[in-house]
């Protein structure tokens, strides 16, 4: 097959090829890029991006979606009533989440702590060390951990209910 040269005596047809296969960005992704992972821990962070995989899928259960209609912000609204006021599902709040590196923050430094974040923000700070050990030894768990801290950013608080009561009425709603 002969190729056609330009005025510079260079392969045309290469050129055109790569303009004509080069990949286009969608709408969808342009508009929506999902979540922003900045963890120095590369490994930390790659597990991050897998639990978030894997909460969006959790999050599409019927019996997932019952615990926003279950909890409630300090003003007493439902967290699926904030939700609805957004107009958002649950997929699309994880989506427009960031997770930032939280080692400097106190308290990441304590026990049994994954992730940090106040009620009604959007920012999550991972504990990347906490996290990746959760992750490698029982990813199911890691994702309850991501779904945890998405309820939070809708609004709830903690004590009442507890740290451990909100991931193990997760855990147990978002099951296989």
């Amino acid at each position: 097959m002969r190729s056609l040269r330009g005025a510079t005596g260079g392969l045309v047809l290469p050129i055109l090829s790569v303009l004509v296969f080069a990949p286009i960005a969608s709408p969808a992704r342009a508009q929506d890029p999902g979540p922003t992972v900045h963890l120095r821990n590369g490994y930390a962070a790659a597990a991050i991006r897998s639990a978030i995989q894997g909460a969006s899928r959790r999050l599409a259960k019927p019996s997932c979606r019952e615990l926003f209609g279950q909890f409630t912000d300090a003003d007493g609204h439902t967290l699926q009533a904030n939700l609805d006021a957004r107009g958002l599902w649950p997929e699309s709040q994880l989506q427009s989440l960031h997770f930032e590196d939280g080692v400097v923050r106190p308290l990441c430094g304590k026990a049994g702590i994954h992730a940090v974040t106040r009620p009604g923000t959007s920012l999550v700070y991972i504990c990347s060390d906490a996290f990746l050990t959760a992750h490698r030894r029982n990813p199911y768990l890691a994702e309850s951990y991501i779904i945890h801290e998405l309820l939070h950013t809708l609004g709830l608080g903690e004590n009442p209910p507890s740290s451990r009561e909100i991931t193990d009425r997760v855990a147990g709603a978002c099951r296989n």
